[in-house]
């Protein structure tokens, strides 16, 4: 079975006896961080069953694509990693014709490209 959400980590995390830990601080920061990112925590297990990648490595290497594409056509170079990233988005947004939407309601959307096999 699948189990889905932060809910059933901060059940386990909650579980743990405080004796047992030298430290309560960095258990405080976890659950902290999970109530804060819960929405974008992914679920592999589901990923899998739905036969959807759980790497993020397509992603990555076409973000430094287009970020190294562009740095190189125009003769720039981002050495700050803000910068980088700020320059990676943007040509997202470019390449996928969502500047619009980013304008309007500041999201970039997803969306699932099906591939021929």
């Amino acid at each position: 079975m699948v189990r889905l959400g932060g809910a059933e980590a901060r059940r386990y995390l909650a579980a743990i006896p405080r004796e047992d830990l030298k430290d309560t601080d960095p258990m405080a920061r976890l659950v902290a961080y999970l109530d804060r990112n819960e929405h974008s925590i992914p679920c592999y297990a589901l990923r899998s069953q739905l036969n959807l990648r759980n790497s993020s490595s397509p992603v990555e290497s076409a973000n430094n694509e287009v970020t190294a594409r562009r740095q190189k056509r125009n003769g720039m170079r981002v050495g700050l990693n803000p910068a980088r990233q700020a320059l990676t988005a943007l040509s997202v947004l470019v390449c996928n014709r969502c500047q619009a939407i980013w304008v309007r309601e500041h999201t970039i959307p997803l969306r699932f490209v099906h591939k021929a096999a």
